[in-house]
This record gives C-alpha cells, structure tokens and sequence, in this order.
C-alpha cells in the first residue's frame, strides 16, 4: 500500500490543503516551525491508513479538530494497492479513495445525508455529497474488508509520534498495544502515554520459539539481528538474548538491557523493532520483509539524537527498507538533505486567511550546508548568535551611514572602528547564501543561452 494523495478541508490550522505524492513517493520530509501541523498532517493521514475500527481505540474523540469557525471538516485520500496486499477477487484497481467527516464539540446541523446532530467530536467514514459519492462508498466497503480488516496480509501502514519509549506506557495504551491489532500500529502517533513496550517482549518470544524448533521464527529473529548490526546506530551493534532478558551491546562495551540504553538508542532502536514486527506479520511468507511496501509515519524522527548520528538517520532507513514510504517530520536539516527531489521536502507556512500551505519551488538540499538550510528551509534570520547578529546589523548601519555622510559623529566612529576590528578578528568570512547561488545560477543560464544565440546567428 502507498499513500497516492491527501486532502485536508477545515482540519486544526488548514483551510484546505492538498499533497500529490504521486512522482516521488517514497521518501517525504515535512518542515516548519512548531505549530504549523506537521504533526496533524501525520495524524490526519494516520487516520486514512488506521481506519474507522481502529480509530474508535486511538481517537474516540476528536476534540479540536475542526478548524476554527467551521461547522466541519474533511480528510480525503487516495491509497494505491501494491503487490502483497490482499484483494477479495479480480484484478486491483489503481487506487482506491477514502473520505472522512471531522466533526466538533459545538451542535451543527452536518450534512443531509447524515440527518441527525452530532455533539461528540468525531471523525467517521462518510461518501461526501458529490458526483464521486458512489465511488467513495464502493472503495470503503473493499477497503474495510481488506485494508482495514484484522488478520489480512499487506496493506501495511504504521505511525510513530514523537515520544517513542521502550516503557513507561499507559495502562489503556498498553491494553491497545499488546491487542496487536491495527490500531497498535499507530499507537504513539495519537497518544503521548503510550510506549513500544512489546518491542522487548517479541524479541525474547522469537528466541524462546526459535530454540524449540520454530524455523519461521529463526528466520525472523537472524532478520533483526542482521538490520541492528548493519548501521542502524553510529558503532556497530549485536543484540542479545537469553529467555527472560534482552541487551544490546555497542562497538566494544559491555551489553546493556535496554532500559538502560540513552533515550536516543531507545527511541530509534524501540520504531526499528516494532516496525520490523509489523512487516513480518503483514507479509508472513516473504523471505525478505524489509524489501516489501508499506506506509510508515515518524513525527520528530531526530528526536534524542545527536547530529552526527542524524547525518544517517533517513539514508539507513531508505537503504533498510526500500519500497517504504516514508513521511517523517523533523527539525533537522541533515534529514532533509536526504530528499533527492526539491519537492521531497515539504515546507509549510502560515498564509494567515489561506490557512497553512506548503512552499511552491522548493530546491534539493542534498549539496547545501547546515547553515545555507536552516536560513532558507527552516527560516531563520541568521545562523549567528542573537547578541553577534544585532551586533553586525548595527556595524552594517554604522557602515551605511559613514557612507552617506562621508563622516561620523566622534562616539559613532570609535564604535564602528571597534566594532570592525571586532568582525575581522571574530567574524569568519562570508559565505555563499541559497539567494546568492540562486542568482548565481540565473546568471550562469542567462549567459548560456545568449551564448546558444550567438552561435544561431554566427
């Protein structure tokens, strides 16, 4: 399964937002300052891959919702069968759509085709009220028998929120988490209580099953092994086992349990674990799991973890697994370096009335420096400290007006003589800005193309 589009009407801080990921699917980076719904876009698309049954566990209510001011919402998508996922009879079609009604706290009269009030917050399936109704009904009643159905095989989708822990989970997250059915896959996305605790506990079930014969779950486990060793952390690692106990043992250290790993082992090694279950268990007779399809949400992948470790981050996940599509969202500029394509990285701002929307003519990254990033994708004024950026602004003013005036007052000249002794002793040189390569390049094909027209007329 792949997501192909989705469609947000009304939802929290979006008037109505729309992403095709129809050209480059597989590897998508959301970017924005706090508050700008990367977290509800992952939920909201979360929403389409969990389904209805599972959303009755992970949100049965959906308090605040709706976007301010408006009686309801919509989330609309459209899902893409791929090999392994299973069909009830024919061939498959090439994407199947889906549209869920978002209602608020506050009475409004919804739609005719619902004839009632709801006052409970809510999101529930609903075929819309235009000419593609039918096709939404046809779509949800094969996906809720396939896709959103227990026990199927395929149709993988999984979601993980920002705070991915090996314990300390809720005692209703937990009940939903060791039920191992859909909702347990998205979990940590909707709730902040909840912690990956099976991660362990399958582990320690592979090897007690493994010793006693259990060819499929040999394989499995040789699986885990073989992805945890192979640069999913920043020094070689083996994972070992006994039949009550698990540790992981790092470069040339002692093993340690893995409670007592840094919240930065325990964060990404807790999603590789679990995901590696759930790819298992949705394509139980395929040799090799890592290489089948599916959707996978991470909100703050580079939570915990150090820079230099976020440099391999999202190049070890689209190398371990690739025919996953990854949608993540991150305030790292070395995950974004990881798009091939300019449109990989989807940044979003506010558009006051229009709501939030993402930037049009976004570049790849993959060649630019931290800094060129942060000032262009991430928005910042300057990479420099505050008190050294006010600093320069007022030297650059000192500057323009020495400029102006051919002459300073006697305290304005002694400040900017100081202060320009100060910036060429502390202050490295300048570097090139994405504004200046970008003008840059327009004038590199300005010149190409007058040099194609000399040579016309020669």
């Amino acid at each position: 399964m792949y997501l192909k589009k989705i469609v947000l009407k009304n939802i929290k801080c979006f008037n109505e937002l729309t992403l095709d990921f129809t050209d480059t699917p597989l590897w998508k980076v959301l970017l924005g300052q706090n508050g700008l719904g990367k977290s509800t876009l992952l939920q909201a698309i979360g929403v389409v891959l969990a389904g209805p049954e599972a959303l009755r566990e992970l949100l049965p209510v959906a308090d605040g919702w709706v976007r301010q001011g408006q009686a309801y919402g919509e989330i609309e998508a459209e899902l893409i069968w791929t090999k392994g996922d299973t069909l009830l009879s024919g061939p498959p079609k090439k994407s199947y759509q889906v549209r869920y009604l978002v209602t608020g706290k506050e009475p409004v009269s919804l739609p005719e085709s619902f004839l009632e009030y709801h006052t409970i917050p809510t999101i529930t399936p609903w075929a819309g009220l235009d000419e593609a109704r039918e096709q939404f009904i046809t779509d949800m009643k094969f996906l809720t028998k396939t896709a959103y159905a227990e026990g199927q095989t395929g149709w993988l989708g999984c979601g993980y929120g920002p705070f991915r822990r090996l314990s300390g989970g809720g005692r209703e997250a937990d009940h939903i988490l060791y039920g191992k059915r859909k909702s347990a896959r998205f979990i940590t996305l909707f709730r902040e209580d909840a912690a990956l605790t099976s991660a362990q506990s399958w582990l320690i079930e592979l090897y007690n099953t493994a010793r006693e014969g259990g060819a499929r779950e040999a394989r499995a486990l040789e699986q885990v092994k073989a992805a945890l060793a192979d640069h999913l952390f920043p020094q070689p690692t083996q994972l070992h086992l006994n039949a009550r106990e698990a540790w992981l043992q790092i470069g040339d250290k002692a093993p340690v349990h893995f409670q007592d790993l840094s919240d930065g082992y325990r964060s990404m090694l807790s999603t590789a674990i679990d995901l590696l279950y759930w790819l298992i268990k949705a394509f139980p007779d395929e040799p090799e799991p890592m290489k089948c399809p599916g959707v996978v949400l991470i909100d703050e992948l580079d939570a915990h973890t150090h820079p230099g470790w976020q440099r391999h981050q999202g190049n070890w996940l689209r190398a371990k697994f690739p025919n996953i599509q990854f949608i993540v969202a991150t305030h790292s500029p070395f995950l974004a370096q990881v798009a091939e394509h300019g449109e990989d990285n989807i940044v979003l701002e506010d558009r006051g009335s229009l709501g939030v929307l993402p930037r049009t003519n976004v570049e790849a990254v993959e060649t630019w420096r931290v800094d060129q990033i942060l000032t262009d994708l991430f928005d910042l004024p300057s990479t420099y400290h505050p008190e050294v950026e006010a600093r320069l602004k007022r030297h650059q003013q000192l500057h323009q007006a020495r400029q102006q005036a051919r002459s300073l007052s006697p305290s304005d000249e002694q400040e900017y003589q100081r202060l320009t002794l100060w910036r060429v002793n502390q202050i490295p040189p300048a570097i090139e800005e994405p504004e200046q390569r970008r003008a840059a390049l327009a004038l590199i094909k300005a010149v190409d193309k007058h040099q194609a027209e000399l040579k016309e007329l020669l």
